[in-house]
């Protein structure tokens, strides 16, 4: 008698193992596919683009002196502006930012004392960057980023008295590295040191060609609002 017994607890298990393989996982692979469902949904349920309002200073490079890693960071020109980033659900993104720096040329030679300045960016940027999930809403994002734009400068009142135009437009080249992070899923904050190059400058122009490297260091905090 225990021959059927037998026969009949091997038919059973393997009426088991069937239906569970027709029904596309094993029993013990249950939670793993449970939680990549979860990590799925978080992934779709949560925005990927987002506003920035940022400030920060501007510093070193050929216009201030220095590198990128600057002892008196904070004792620069303010900057201020807004980025938004947009297609950011893959590695790849885009971005563009406008940024603006008021008394950006106020500690050189060649502005009066009398004088002010001012500056605008508007770039165009490629984005890249994986995004870790934290949680069911938290995350991080580093990345890097390349691009380029428009530099947009005023002073009003030159040394050389003999300079007659206030404003000058430039092409500009930029590269970035930084990272978003998010506490929660709607909010966070983004962290940037970004460096600008201009082209195009003519060193025989009365007043803006006494400026000869156009470069700088821009360091940024930033509210990250994803949408």
């Amino acid at each position: 008698m225990r021959f059927p017994k037998t026969v009949l607890a091997v038919l059973f298990a393997g009426s088991l193992a069937s239906a569970a393989a027709a029904a596309g996982t094993l029993p013990g692979d249950e939670p793993q596919a449970q939680q990549k469902q979860t990590l799925d949904a978080v992934k779709k349920d949560t925005p990927q683009d987002a506003l920035v309002p940022f400030m920060g200073v501007n510093y070193g490079g050929g216009l201030y002196g220095g590198g990128i890693w600057a002892p008196d960071l904070f004792g620069n020109p303010r900057t201020y502006g807004v980025s938004l980033l947009w297609k950011g659900d893959g590695v790849a993104a885009s971005e563009i930012d406008l940024g603006y720096n008021p008394g950006f040329y106020d500690g050189l030679p060649v502005v009066s004392p009398d004088g002010e300045s001012n500056m605008y960016t508007l770039t165009l940027n490629f984005v890249l960057g994986p995004t870790f999930y934290v949680g069911q809403g938290g995350r991080f994002r580093p990345y890097g980023l390349f691009g380029g734009g428009l530099m947009r400068s005023s002073i009003s009142q030159f040394t050389n008295l003999f300079a007659l135009t206030n404003t000058k437009n430039l092409f500009t080249w930029d590269w970035a590295f930084g990272a978003y992070i998010y506490p929660v899923r709607p909010v966070g904050f983004r962290i940037e040191f970004r460096r600008f190059q201009a082209v195009g400058g003519n060193e025989q122009e009365l007043g803006w060609g006494e400026i000869r490297d156009w470069n700088y260091y821009r360091f940024t905090i930033g509210l990250a609002l994803a949408f």
